[in-house]
């Protein structure tokens, strides 16, 4: 073989903060949350976090929503389904909701993290991605974690 490269998969989860209003995206978000924004005509901004992940091969991701997270939701259950033949685990974490109906929202990114914290460490991984839900990049993430 002329060419062959050797690359270690890391054990990593991606844990994707998705809780922004977008207030300065207004009108786009008037009903959406900024991760739920349309890109591209048939795609979110949530989605590119997902794809990176998928296509870094790492198939275990948290979604930590906040704000309208219900049009997310579905947007994920109808977008992403894995199976025996594509296995992984997608989740939605939202906020708690109290007896009243009322919801205890996260102070932040790193409340986010602080109160969801025995969730994502259930996740049989060595290492997490703090991602964010509202940034457009392409990376491989396997890439960067070998350097």
């Amino acid at each position: 073989m002329l060419f062959e490269t050797t690359m270690k998969h890391h054990n990593i989860a991606s844990v994707i903060l998705a809780g922004g209003k977008g207030t300065r995206l207004h009108p786009l978000t008037l009903y959406h949350s900024k991760p739920a924004v349309s890109y591209g005509g048939r795609y979110r901004l949530i989605d590119i976090p997902i794809s990176n992940s998928l296509n870094s091969n790492i198939r275990q991701i948290l979604v930590i929503g906040q704000y309208l997270t219900t049009e997310i939701g579905h947007h994920l259950s109808q977008t992403y389904q894995f199976d025996n033949f594509f296995p992984g685990r997608l989740d939605l974490i939202t906020p708690e909701e109290k007896p009243n109906g009322e919801r205890i929202f996260f102070d932040g990114t790193a409340d986010a993290i602080r109160k969801n914290l025995d969730k994502i460490l259930e996740l049989p991984v060595d290492f997490f991605l703090i991602l964010s839900g509202d940034q457009l990049y392409n990376i491989d993430f396997q890439k960067m974690f070998a350097f």
